[in-house]
């Protein structure tokens, strides 16, 4: 059940759901219009005619299919600014943003019920109470309407800019984070050694090529459980394989056990956050690396990406149950939380004594962190951005103010 309510969920996600929702409450405001005529007190009728619904309906028609047209453009102007400005992996999170779902889609459902209230009504669908019922759900829908275009007012003012941007990348890698560090291994038991796996376990080979963008647990260990078996999965979440590679060895019912891994294991094109804290890092320390380049030289972006990654870095969970008996995989490897992200920024701020300073004070304090794989990636770090930039600062004065941290020096 877990499974399929996550299945649901990306499901959703990807047809914008929220669209969808109120398209057809749209549709059902207009019939339920109808069915509440009957509760509409005497004399009323005679004071409400059609004819003030149809100019009102008429407004909402010839308006909002202009309004949706312009919030789409908006929209799509928005995402490509952002994606060219900041990072090309800032479009796909400025695709999940809720309240432009949701003011596009109040938009589009409310053009859907004026066109669908004009039709019925040039039928003789309504009747004069139905007519009443039909002008008071057109004046909610009316305070709805302005109520969506205040809050996209509000959300224009920031939406797509720097801020916001990581904002969202940076809300949703720290939970990813907090998921992974609590469960690396998604709820199952930690694969540190292939030894591990018997030796009549059958492979499972990555039908196509691409990234691992999530793993169902749930779904693999329930399939695992019917099959009075065990899934043993060598890739983790984030990785890139090739078509024909092993991705999972299994025991059991093979044509069974093989059918739940390729259905289980989302192999495609493009990273996702939500199981892969890795990428969100790598996101923001890529606006920090586009913040330096020769066209930009904004040191001051790259050190708030600098003081977010280790914001997020200093998560510190503690290890979880293992949920799921029948599954294996490997843990995450919370070294790559620092070596990639960090080593990146440094790379482009070799000759940025700022940018150098604060990244080396970051990493001196996340050599202290409880995690040992995140420490001793924080001191490896330190060493080569240290000596980089002891190499490529321009004068000697820099260099000399540049100072060794401390998880350097002992």
């Amino acid at each position: 059940m877990r499974a399929f309510l996550y299945r649901l969920r990306l499901w959703a996600r990807k047809l914008g759901v929220r669209v969808i929702s109120i398209a057809a409450l749209s549709v059902l405001s207009v019939f339920a219009a109808k069915y509440s005529g009957v509760y509409v007190p005497a004399g009323v009728a005679e004071k409400i005619g059609a004819d003030s619904v149809v100019s009102l309906l008429n407004i909402i028609a010839n308006s909002m299919l202009t309004v949706t047209t312009f919030s789409l453009s908006v929209m799509v102007t928005i995402h490509r600014n952002a994606s060219s400005q900041w990072t090309p992996r800032a479009h796909r999170m400025h695709l999940r943003d809720s309240r432009t779902q949701t003011v596009i889609a109040t938009f589009l459902g409310a053009y859907i019920y004026a066109l669908l209230s004009l039709i019925l009504l040039d039928t003789p669908y309504f009747g004069d109470k139905e007519v009443v019922a039909l002008f008071v759900t057109t004046l909610g829908v009316i305070a709805w309407i302005v109520y969506q275009m205040l809050m996209w007012v509000l959300h224009l003012q920031t939406f797509g800019s720097l801020e916001q941007t990581a904002d969202r990348i940076h809300e949703q890698t720290r939970d990813a984070l907090q998921l992974r560090m609590s469960h690396p291994c998604l709820g199952g038991h930690a694969l540190l050694d292939r030894s591990i796996i018997p030796m009549d376990a059958k492979p499972v080979f990555a039908a196509r090529s691409g990234y691992v963008v999530r793993m169902m647990a749930s779904a693999l260990d329930s399939a695992a459980e019917d099959c009075g078996g065990a899934i043993y999965i060598i890739v983790d979440v984030g990785e890139h394989i090739t078509k024909g590679d092993p991705i999972a060895f299994t025991t059991g019912q093979t044509e069974k056990m093989t059918e739940a891994v390729e259905q289980n294991i989302d192999i495609g094109h493009h990273r996702d956050i939500e199981q892969d804290p890795n990428f969100g890092l790598l996101m923001l320390a890529e606006i920090g690396e586009k913040a330096l380049s020769p066209g930009v030289n904004d040191g001051g972006t790259a050190i708030d990406m600098i003081d977010r990654m280790a914001e997020l870095a200093e998560t510190h969970e503690d290890l979880g149950e293992t949920t799921y008996k029948n599954l294996w995989m490997p843990p995450l490897n919370t070294g790559d939380i620092i070596r990639r992200p960090f080593d990146l920024i440094s790379r482009y701020a070799i000759t940025s004594l700022e940018v150098q300073e604060v990244l080396l004070k970051r990493l001196d304090i996340l050599s202290r962190h409880p995690d040992p794989d995140i420490a001793k990636a924080a001191r490896e770090v330190a060493q080569d951005a240290f000596d980089r930039a002891q190499e490529a600062l321009p004068t000697k004065v820099d260099k000399a103010k540049l100072v060794k941290p401390q998880c350097l020096t002992g």
